[in-house]
């Protein structure tokens, strides 16, 4: 009797250790699904500044306006890579997650949920570098508009 619920005790724990586990997993796939859904919009958004927009010459001289010009592209850029880099990983793990978590065998959870966390970190810089490069782009469309750089003669 003592061994059977010991034994009944045990499986409990391990019961709930795995709900636990559930549960950081599908936190893990909800927070990755948002991330990707919104690299995705900033993905588009770089693609269609990088297609659409076209710098003119400033009046600030030609040798600040090449230079702007090269930054707005390499900031668009660098963009674009960083969403796309962040829509791949962040699908990459969700559907990973999601089918070692049901097709693996015993303990293919906490291994799915230690895959998602190992990506955390390179989703997540990722992003902010995506975030961050439109900002880049702003500027420096602004600063081609508005004259701010100025030539110096």
């Amino acid at each position: 009797m003592l061994a059977a619920d010991k034994d009944r005790l045990i499986a409990s724990a391990k019961q709930t250790a795995l709900q636990l586990r559930h549960k950081e997993l599908d936190y893990y796939i909800e927070r990755y699904s948002n991330l990707a859904t919104q690299a995705s919009i900033i993905a588009g958004f770089a693609f269609d500044s990088l297609v659409e927009l076209e710098i003119q010459p400033p009046p600030i001289g030609p040798a600040h306006a090449k230079w702007v010009e090269a930054f707005y592209y390499t900031a668009g850029s660098c963009c674009m890579a960083f969403a796309l880099y962040t829509l791949c990983v962040a699908s990459f793990a969700i559907v990973y997650g999601h089918r070692l978590a049901l097709q693996g065998p015993t303990g293919s959870v906490e291994r799915a949920v230690a895959v998602m966390m190992k990506s955390r970190a390179s989703i997540f810089i990722s992003f902010a570098l995506a975030l961050f490069f439109p900002s880049v782009t702003g500027i420096m469309a602004g600063a081609n508009i508005s004259g701010l750089l100025r030539d110096p003669s």
